[in-house]
């Protein structure tokens, strides 16, 4: 970034006073004690600093997918949703039964119990109920594979 300082723009043009740019060349006028300081932005500088604004958005959000998206945090979430959003799509078989989630798993502190009490969730497999009356809790719950859910239905 350079600074200019007179009263007159250095392309030549009379800055705009109604917003302080001068509109062909991309410059802004600046007042500073009774006298205009002229800050050029060169198109290089702007896209440029668009582009590391960019980039680490893209990176905080690698960061937080990494963190907070793994197989563990999504069977829990999921569970969550099931049992307690009547806009989730399948609440009806769970939510709408009376299939609750205990305490200790919901809240801000939740995701930490639920991963104290069950562990990281086992490659190829997701959270079952035992009992398929009962609820989301310590007792009831076991990482199963597909075949096994099967063999676990509601009759």
């Amino acid at each position: 970034m350079r600074i200019y300082t007179s009263k007159s723009t250095t392309c030549g043009h009379l800055p705009h006073h109604g917003n302080g740019l001068c509109r062909p060349c991309y410059k802004r006028v600046y007042r500073e004690r009774n006298r205009e300081s002229l800050v050029i932005y060169d198109r290089e500088y702007r896209t440029h600093n668009r582009e590391a604004k960019r980039a680490s958005g893209r990176i905080y959000a690698r960061e937080w997918r990494a963190k907070n998206q793994t197989p563990t945090r999504n069977s829990w979430r999921m569970m969550i949703q099931r049992c307690a959003n009547p806009k989730y799509i399948g609440w009806k078989y769970y939510g709408g039964r009376g299939i609750r989630v205990c305490d200790r798993w919901q809240g801000s502190e939740g995701f930490a119990n639920f991963l104290a009490d069950m562990g990281e969730r086992p490659e190829g497999k997701s959270i079952d109920r035992i009992d398929n009356e009962r609820g989301y809790e310590l007792g009831n719950c076991r990482w199963a594979t597909a075949v096994e859910q099967r063999n676990n239905r509601r009759r």
